[in-house]
């Protein structure tokens, strides 16, 4: 049985994606990938992997996720495969209680909950999701007949930040794809994959009809394909740069999403803050005269916070920071009893050593120490500096 990490691509097929995943992962990211199994999911993750080794970092910051819904019979038997096919990988394989509920929707939320909650625990930032496209077309004729607007029919976007992940980044690479160009891909690199049968059955979901029924006869129209191209690619183009970086968050703090600004703070407008607040999902009733006494803060205040919508605003060293979080998120604690700020390094209490360090009060906390009695005997500098963990 080939083993993911053996996986070799021809040079082609490689430098296809190779210059797209330099954009979006860099040295010390830890991104996620969703692997279920199928064709999708599968080249995906060997595309991943191979740009990991390439690029020489490290693997264990490639965290796959593979959940067993435990609906079909198959269920099980995947779950062992792939268990096997990613042997030497960090894989983290999730099986659904039998007790919970096994509709579409039901499904859907505890798939991204648990895609939040793996993220949260290895410190991901970004996840991969294997759509292609005929996958996004499904999604849009679906909204449509849902009665969707302009959004709605764009669907699944290339990169998005996802309500259902508090806002984390989630990225599609394969939207350009149609799906017989990555199993005839598959096909060609001996990437092993399984094919899940309940999706041809045309009566569970109108999905299933539109999958099977209608969308192979629409493609079979040479309109139809460039179609849909021409409009993704309209709709892509005009789309908003994104204004925000996520930070990873703390297991300790009681913040549901963190971001900083990366357009130059000074060239913000209120149109840039309407953006990232509807993208933070706290734009009702924030109205433009809002704005206009907003933006003097964000573009040339040295230092303070200021809350607008369940938002809070922080500035600090220079950078914007947006937290989706309460009043009192930054207090973090050992335990329920133990402040962490007790502790003395070189005569100083932390805090007051941070300060003349110049660390951002929402970072003091985390920055790995090592720790006798109360006394700090040495800290790394060199990681608060390279990482965006506060």
């Amino acid at each position: 049985m080939r083993n993911i990490t053996k996986q070799k691509f021809d040079t082609k097929i490689f430098f296809s994606f190779h210059n797209f995943f330099s954009q979006h992962i860099f040295k010390n990211d830890i991104v996620a990938v969703a692997v279920s199994g199928g064709p999708d999911s599968m080249f995906l993750s060997c595309l991943l992997y191979d740009f990991f080794v390439s690029q020489k970092y490290n693997t264990k910051n490639l965290i796959f996720i593979h959940l067993n819904h435990g609906v079909r019979t198959e269920s099980i038997e995947e779950a062992k495969n792939i268990k096997q096919r990613f042997t030497w990988t960090s894989l983290e394989i999730i099986t659904r209680p039998k007790t919970l509920k096994a509709t579409e929707n039901d499904l859907r939320k505890r798939r991204y909950q648990k895609f939040l909650d793996t993220m949260i625990k290895h410190w991901a930032n970004k996840i991969f999701l294997g759509h292609h496209f005929d996958d996004r077309v499904e999604t849009s004729l679906l909204n449509l007949l849902r009665g969707c607007g302009v959004d709605g029919f764009i669907g699944i976007k290339p990169i998005e930040h996802h309500h259902l992940l508090h806002g984390k980044l989630v990225v599609r690479p394969l939207l350009s794809l149609r799906k017989t160009e990555i199993l005839d891909t598959c096909k060609q690199q001996n990437i092993p994959y399984v094919q899940d049968i309940s999706n041809q059955d045309i009566s569970v979901s109108q999905r299933n009809y539109l999958r099977n029924e209608i969308i192979p006869k629409l493609f079979l129209q040479k309109w139809f394909e460039k179609l849909f191209q021409k409009r993704y690619q309209k709709y892509d183009s005009q789309s908003i740069e994104n204004l925000l970086q996520p930070i990873t968050i703390s297991l300790y703090r009681k913040a549901k999403s963190a971001y900083y600004l990366i357009k130059n703070r000074k060239e913000c407008s209120a149109q840039d803050l309407l953006r990232i607040f509807k993208q933070l999902h706290a734009s009702a009733g924030i109205t433009t005269k809002t704005l206009q006494e907003f933006l003097p803060f964000v573009q040339t205040a040295n230092k303070g916070r200021k809350s607008i919508q369940g938002v809070i605003v922080m500035i600090a060293h220079g950078k914007v920071y947006f937290f989706v979080a309460s009043e009192r998120f930054r207090e973090k604690t050992i335990d329920n009893k133990t402040q962490i700020t007790t502790l003395h390094y070189r005569g100083k209490t932390r805090n007051k050593y941070c300060i003349t360090e110049k660390i951002p009060i929402f970072r003091r906390n985390f920055i790995p120490v090592v720790i006798k009695g109360n006394k700090i005997i040495s800290w790394d500098k060199k990681w608060w500096e390279n990482t965006t963990i506060f």
